[in-house]
Order: C-alpha cells, then structure tokens, then sequence
C-alpha cells in the first residue's frame, strides 16, 4: 500500500512540476514575443522618421519570433498535431529547445479550459494585428523607396503626409 502511494504522489508530484514548468515557459515566451513586437514598432518609427534602410530591414529579424508562434499554434490546434514542426516553430519562436515538450503539453492539455481558451483567443486577434502592422511596414517602405514625382509641386508633402498616416497607423496597431 506504502508503494502505490509513493507512486501516485510521485506521479502527481511529477504532473505538477511540469505544469508549472510549462506554465513558466509560456510566460516567458509571451515576454520575449511582446518586446520583441515593440523593438519591430520602434524600428518602424525610426524608419518612418530618417527613412534609414536599417532600420527597416531589422523588422522582419524582430518579427521571427511571430511567425513561429503563430505557426506552433496553428499546429498545435490540429487534432493529428506535427510534433516535430510544432516543437520546430517554438524554437524558432524564441522557447528553449529543452522546454518545447513542457509548452506543448500545456497547450494541448488545457487548452480548453476558459482562461487559456481566452489567451488562445488574444493569441490570434494578436496575430491579426501582427499581419496588418506587416502589411503597414510595406506600405510606409514603399511609399519612402518610390522616387517624388518632379512634374508635381506637392509631391514632397503628399509623401510626408502618407508616411505620417502609415507611422500613426502603427501606433494603433
């Protein structure tokens, strides 16, 4: 009896550790995505103020993070989940390869309970809003690589005032 009773606590004990590794993981992984979205903001703002290639050019390295997240998570919602490309895109999402197999199994074993489902949920409305600030980026770099029009006098402000409206556009998303 002594021995079935050490095992279940040490299977409980087990279940619990790594719960609250998973559950740390993926605190830390929404800190890393969230400032690594800000440095792409920041980014864009300095490229819509001195139009340094730079700058925009360290945007998409700042949104690599995004892209292996949203890509887990799409992965991790099918039913015959790719293991392999879910544990891939974490990696390249910015979680530790050690502790990929602790995030997923959070995910696929909560996912369904209320306050994850509503994470899940911002999760992607995020995702919308990562696409439209992509979409926004390449709008304001082309805008600043297209050449003035030099048959019309208001070409300069015309200009100014779109890379304007793209950069306030940013700041709401």
């Amino acid at each position: 009896l002594i021995i079935i009773l050490l095992l279940v606590e040490f299977v409980s004990f087990y279940f619990v550790i790594k719960t609250m590794n998973g559950i740390r993981i993926w605190i830390a992984a929404e800190d890393y995505w969230t400032k690594q979205q800000k440095n792409a903001h920041n980014a864009l703002q300095q490229y819509g103020t001195t139009f340094d290639e730079f700058y925009y050019n360290q945007i998409p390295g700042f949104l690599s993070s995004y892209m292996g997240d949203h890509n887990a998570r799409l992965e991790m919602e099918k039913p015959d989940m790719n293991y392999e490309y879910a544990r891939k895109e974490l990696i390249l999402g910015g979680i530790h390869p050690e502790d990929t197999a602790d995030a997923i199994f959070i995910f696929r074993w909560f996912r369904n309970i209320y306050y994850i489902d509503r994470a899940v949920y911002y999760w992607s409305t995020a995702d919308t809003k990562i696409e439209d600030f992509i979409a926004v980026s390449q709008q304001l770099h082309a805008i600043i690589s297209s050449p003035l029009d030099k048959n019309d006098p208001h070409a300069q402000e015309k200009k100014t005032a779109e890379i304007a409206s793209l950069v306030q556009q940013s700041n709401v998303l």
